[in-house]
């Protein structure tokens, strides 16, 4: 329970520091500020909705994010030559870096590999989802889709970086790698561009957190209050985990 619980809250916790770097680059938002207005969002939607709103938020989030990103790459593909030349650069640049060149580089990404394909503590709100499914079938079947869907998510992020190497070189910018997304998209690509492309970040990031959290509150909820006070009915373990929510929330 305690590292399962430890888990879910450095996983939110890091989030929600990616989505203020996110804000403070793309609005100049302080830093602070930010993670704490995305906390309170977070923790409201969790609270108000339970398990249903953070499904539903999941999808409309999911939506955001793939067709942000996907919008903002035209107009940042607009100031290179071609992807093609883009491409061969990043190729030259990362031509020693591959994850096999050494050994300290190959255990991140066999961590990775091991993390995606076994999954991980953090990861409550994947199984959440699994055993609200109606049959195991369904289960597997979902899973296999987000799987795919996954991958493909991912395709936009990678072009975007690609990109932003070619760009970034060229204008002598040095950027850290935490920061590309939001740093490609505040310099390349228009106000109301960015305006899309910081909702598909920061919906991708509050996706993240509200599972998280909820999935944190029922892991008390169900391992410490329902054992200690079996009597209790539904509707009052319910409220307990909205309390939790909070408590998770706080923390």
């Amino acid at each position: 329970l305690i590292p399962a619980l430890l888990g879910e809250l450095i996983w939110s916790s890091a989030v929600l520091a990616a989505l203020g770097f996110a804000l403070q680059a793309l609005l100049g938002i302080n830093f602070a500020l930010a993670v704490f207005l995305a906390g309170i969002l977070a923790i409201f939607n969790t609270f108000r909705g339970g398990f249903w709103a953070v499904t539903y938020t999941d999808v409309l989030q999911l939506f955001l994010m793939f067709t942000g990103l996907i919008l903002v790459i035209p107009f940042i593909a607009d100031h290179t030559p071609s992807f093609a030349e883009a491409w061969n650069f990043y190729q030259q640049k990362h031509r020693d870096n591959t994850p096999l060149s050494s050994f300290s580089t190959a255990i991140p990404w066999i961590d990775q590999i091991l993390l995606l394909t076994l999954g991980g503590i953090p990861w409550g709100c994947y199984f959440q989802k699994v055993l609200a499914c109606r049959s195991a079938q369904n289960a597997k079947t979902m899973s296999i889709i987000a799987a795919g869907a996954s991958l493909l998510s991912a395709i936009p992020a990678i072009v975007i970086g690609i990109l932003a190497t070619y760009l970034f070189h060229r204008d002598g910018l040095t950027i850290e790698a935490a920061d590309t997304l939001p740093q490609t998209i505040a310099h390349y690509t228009p106000r109301w561009v960015m305006t899309f492309g910081l909702a598909a970040i920061a919906s991708a990031i509050l996706s993240s957190v509200d599972s998280s959290l909820l999935s944190s509150a029922t892991l008390l909820t169900v391992n410490i209050v329902s054992p200690a006070f079996p009597s209790l009915s539904e509707q009052k373990l319910t409220i307990v985990n909205k309390i939790a929510v909070l408590l998770v929330g706080a923390c």
